[in-house]
């Protein structure tokens, strides 16, 4: 079942943006939270969120907190979790580029744009398998996909780089076509998972716990075509 949060600090515009979804059967069997900016501060700092999709007002009527804030939270929580913004002002688009977010909603407009919002928001999130399965000593697992930061050539084996590194016999290009769309490879002996990548210049890509993976020559042009796909689905 899809889950689904609306934040907002008022809770009429919550609900209103909550019957929208329900009248115009925008995502039929979904669970609909609401919760106040406070609430969902905690529960977003405290744990890893499990939502698939968040629903953000991004002004809120205080200085120390806003939409912005929560979405870096949601980013660094679950990268997997898509985020819709809302707002009354427009000029707010501009910060919401300072995270990964899929869609920006002007309030007086959800009426004939949430439901385009929604739908991306939908394929964005079912576009991406939740395991990758592996055998490993003759061991078949589930590795889930949100842990994997890369995975790399170690000889004939391939290694998979999550929490803790399992090693397989698979093919680099075999493993490839079983990941979703954010995990692109950048050399003969690397994937990547975009999610997890800081910045990408100097033949590099940057990884947020500070590593880096090399981009190699052969893979260069199809890498940043990859790369600009994964952004434009992001924002």
């Amino acid at each position: 079942m899809m889950k689904i949060l609306i934040c907002d600090d008022n809770r009429e515009d919550a609900l209103y943006t909550k019957n929208i979804i329900e009248e115009q059967k925008l995502a039929e069997g979904a669970e609909i939270t609401i919760a106040a900016p406070d609430e969902f501060k905690n529960e977003v700092s405290g744990s890893k969120i499990d939502y698939d999709m968040v629903i953000l007002d991004i002004e809120y009527h205080r200085d120390d907190l806003n939409g912005i804030d929560l979405g870096k939270e949601i980013n660094r929580s679950n990268p997997y979790t898509a985020i819709i913004y809302l707002t009354e002002i427009p000029d707010y688009a501009t910060d919401a580029y300072e995270t990964m977010h899929c869609y920006f909603v002007i309030k007086k407009m959800q009426e004939a744009t949430l439901g385009r919002a929604i739908s991306k928001a939908m394929r964005l999130t079912s576009s991406r398998n939740k395991s990758l399965r592996i055998v490993e000593k003759w061991v078949t697992l589930d590795i889930p996909v949100d842990k994997i930061r890369y995975i790399t050539r170690r000889g004939r084996r391939l290694v998979i780089v999550a929490d803790e590194e399992r090693e397989t016999y698979m093919n680099i290009r075999d493993i490839l076509q079983e990941l979703p769309s954010n995990f692109v490879r950048c050399h003969s002996g690397f994937i990547v998972n975009l999610d997890y990548a800081d910045s990408v210049g100097g033949g590099n890509v940057a990884l947020k716990n500070g590593e880096k993976l090399p981009i190699g020559r052969q893979f260069k042009s199809d890498f940043y075509v990859g790369y600009a796909e994964y952004l434009g689905e992001r924002t």
